[in-house]
């Protein structure tokens, strides 16, 4: 069995009218490479907000970009690894200079899809330690 993201259309989005979504308010959102992070940044940008995405995953990430763009909205993507403060601060400062940071959603994580007995330790030791 093939397990994949599903893609996200413009349809799937509920757009919701509110005078705070606007261009000049800035979301911040992490782990915007994939999965809900992904569909979190495509859902902030389509309503109106300036998206900034943070993921280490560049190629994903600017797709997601990509993508957010195709369905009307503004958003810009920052390779970050949220381990290193150096790279999580020069990312907020880059959000900064697009208008004021209102919302941040913090979606970040690591997934492996399998049953928990099959986790392998070392990927979350790994990936939780880096």
């Amino acid at each position: 069995m093939e397990i994949r993201e599903p893609e996200i259309k413009r349809e799937d989005v509920l757009i919701l009218v509110d005078e705070q979504f606007n261009t000049d308010n800035v979301c911040i959102v992490t782990g915007s490479g994939t999965g809900i992070g992904r569909a979190t940044a495509i859902a902030a940008a389509a309503n109106n907000l300036m998206t900034v995405g943070l993921d280490n995953n560049e190629a994903e990430g600017v797709k997601t970009q990509k993508k957010a763009r195709e369905m009307g909205g503004q958003m810009i993507f920052v390779k970050t690894d949220l381990c290193q403060d150096a790279e999580v601060e020069h990312a907020v400062s880059e959000a900064a200079k697009l208008g004021t940071i209102k919302y941040v959603a913090n979606i970040a994580g690591i997934q492996h899809i399998d049953a928990i007995e099959s986790f392998p330790m070392e990927k979350y030791d790994y990936r939780v330690d880096a």
